[in-house]
């Protein structure tokens, strides 16, 4: 990025009517009440793009050129791409871009630009103005999560903008930060062609516990980060249509791996031009049953995809094959390996999961699932949650899992572990009135009987040499819960001491059935001995929730992705393991008084704010 000196920007106290706090409690879907308040922000006068176009054209896309406003090409011309390296779309028609760049001082720049066309209010007479939200969150809704919102209001002649750090903790009023850590540098608006484009940077890390920490997700086999966006055009702001919201995932240190973006007949690895090929595993078209829950099985056999003679190959990507006709009626799915032939029903290593908000998981360069030949998998066993509780009849089913897969051996097997109550033993234990702690105990004995002289097996035809090792890496991790989860951790003890946890403050099961686990906690090594912790957090005021299959009764499972492979462990450790007593680890609850008593971190604020002024000036220049 070039040196080029922040225009139009200052830094003061500005008074906040309610405008801005209409916006902020619509966009978490609750009104505030009619409050004003003085608190630190950034401002400045917004310049106008060259608009000489006719106000009446309508513009639909961000990422047509066709179909762009004519004021955007020139931002992009302008700032765009000398100051950003990186772009995405989002929104039914590509009506919100994303722009972003991370320098070597850790700081986040973005670019917001936003078509504001308001079918919803014609009496609109603030073309270009209005208000934009940009958030992040763990489970990509509302609750935990960190916003920007930036507003620009109209007056005579005089148009003013503010930007305000914030954040949610449900779908609810939400919390002006107590420190402002975004600075805004420049915005600009184009009243005739309906377009606003705001500029702003934060620190990657800015040690407030009322900000989301951004990670590095460059790497594929890593979460990405989920992104939300909300806007309107209106000086008094109203409830709006989903056309005026949308969400997405992003990779801030990196593009989309483009490999899972391209026609799998023509998909190349990214090294070694070596391609590679799919199989799908799909439900066959059958009628979804009209019960509340139904859990179905579908079989299949290495031999269905490869050769009867072929050698072993390795998948390295997993993607969901949705089907329009049954959305919302598919809970998760669950596909499950076996080393023998036809042993669909007893296949007990599951290897992919997917709920609602799950990308596709990529495995790491080094790694693959074994399939076929002499030591893959040669059966399978596709698990799907149907929940069709209002019994609609009719919807037909085809979802299922596409495997990408290279006969270009990797040097590890990956496994999965399930931790916490992977079994579903608890199935009709009430999870107690109030808010309550459910805690699942995953002994070190199991790591230490199963770890105990495991062999990292180099599939590397050029050095087959096996070498002993006694722990096992783990690559990613999801946290599941159903709908009264309202917070969910993961410990890993060493030595009596807990040396990692991963956690999701806020979980969110109405925008996502799991949360990924986010750097820095994966990867990380378990060793011999080493043992877990899995604690569950819900909150059930009516006493009407228990544990079990359905999607109105509660689960606490960590799914944890590892190599290399222990193909002698079953992969379940925690409550009532009667297949690997080593592994069978206790369970308690505990009544809290209430939510407070959760632990949360984020949301959490600081005695005093940090001096910001030093580090503000140092990065006011792109």
């Amino acid at each position: 990025m070039t040196d080029r000196p922040i225009v139009l920007s200052s830094f003061g106290v500005v008074t906040v009517t309610t405008f801005c706090f209409q916006v902020l409690s619509l966009w978490c879907s609750a009104l505030l009440p009619t409050t004003t308040t003085s608190l630190v922000g950034a401002t400045t006068t917004t310049d106008v793009l060259g608009c000489t176009t006719n106000p009446n054209e309508s513009y639909t896309s961000l990422s047509n050129i066709a179909e762009r406003p004519p004021a955007y090409t020139e931002w992009l011309s302008r700032f765009g791409t000398t100051n950003y390296d990186h772009t995405k779309y989002f929104g039914t028609t590509d009506n919100i871009a994303l722009h972003w760049n991370i320098t070597n001082n850790a700081r986040l720049y973005v670019a917001v630009a936003v078509l504001m066309s308001d079918t919803t209010s014609s009496s609109s007479n603030n073309k270009g103005g209005g208000w934009v939200g940009f958030g992040i969150s763990d489970a990509g809704g509302m609750a935990g999560a960190d916003m920007a919102l930036f507003t620009v209001s109209s007056r005579e002649t005089t148009t003013t903008t503010n930007l305000v750090d914030a954040y949610c903790e449900d779908y609810t009023t939400p919390i002006v930060d107590k420190c402002q850590d975004w600075k805004l540098h420049q915005s600009f608006v184009c009243e005739n062609e309906n377009i606003l484009v705001f500029e702003a940077s934060r620190k990657l890390h800015t040690g407030d516990p009322q900000d989301y920490t951004i990670t590095y997700d460059g790497d594929s086999s890593f979460s990405a980060t989920k992104v939300i966006f909300a806007h309107g055009n209106t000086d008094t702001v109203s409830y709006h249509s989903s056309n005026h919201v949308a969400k997405g995932v992003v990779r801030f240190f990196g593009d989309e791996d483009p490999i899972l973006r391209v026609d799998k007949s023509s998909t190349q690895e990214r090294q070694d031009e070596d391609y590679w090929n799919s199989m799908e595993m799909t439900a066959g078209n059958i009628p979804v049953p009209r019960n509340e829950t139904t859990y179905a099985k579908f079989c299949f056999a290495s031999t269905d995809f490869l050769e009867e003679n072929s050698s072993e190959v390795h998948a390295v990507a997993m993607q969901y094959i949705s089907d329009e006709r049954s959305r919302g009626f598919v809970h998760h799915l669950i596909l499950y390996g076996s080393y023998e032939e036809d042993d669909c029903d007893g296949a007990p290593s599951p290897f992919y999961v997917w709920t609602p908000g799950s990308e596709d998981f990529v495995l790491p360069a080094d790694v693959g699932v074994s399939i076929g030949g002499k030591h893959g998998f040669k059966s399978f066993r596709l698990k799907v949650h149907y929940s069709n509780p209002n019994g609609v009849p009719g919807i037909i089913d085809n979802t299922g899992v596409r495997l990408l897969y290279t006969t270009k051996m990797r040097q590890f097997n990956a496994g999965m572990l399930g931790l916490g109550d992977p079994g579903l033993t608890l199935d009709g234990e009430p999870l107690g009135k109030g808010v309550t702690k459910w805690t699942f105990e995953c002994p070190a004995s199991c790591m230490k009987r199963h770890l105990g002289g495991t062999k990292k097996k180099n599939k590397k035809k050029k050095n087959k040499k096996n070498t002993t090792t006694t722990a096992i890496t783990v690559f990613a991790q999801i946290l599941h819960m159903h709908s009264a989860g309202k917070r969910m951790s993961a410990s890993q003890i060493r030595g009596g001491k807990v040396i990692k946890e991963a956690y999701t403050d806020y979980y969110d099961y109405r925008a996502a059935g799991s949360v990924p686990v986010r750097q820095p906690v994966v990867p990380y090594d378990i060793l011999p001995g080493d043992s877990f912790r899995i604690s569950c957090y819900y909150e059930d005021l009516d006493n009407s929730v228990i544990f079990g299959r359905s999607f109105r009764d509660e689960m606490c499972i960590s799914f944890v992705w590892y190599y290399p492979e222990i193909q002698s462990f079953i992969g379940t450790c925690g409550a009532n393991n009667d297949f690997d007593p080593d592994c069978d680890g206790p369970y308690s609850v505990t009544s809290l008084v209430d939510t407070n008593e959760m632990g949360r971190i984020f949301g959490s604020e600081l005695d005093t704010c940090l001096d910001k002024t030093k580090n503000d000036e140092e990065s006011g220049t792109f």
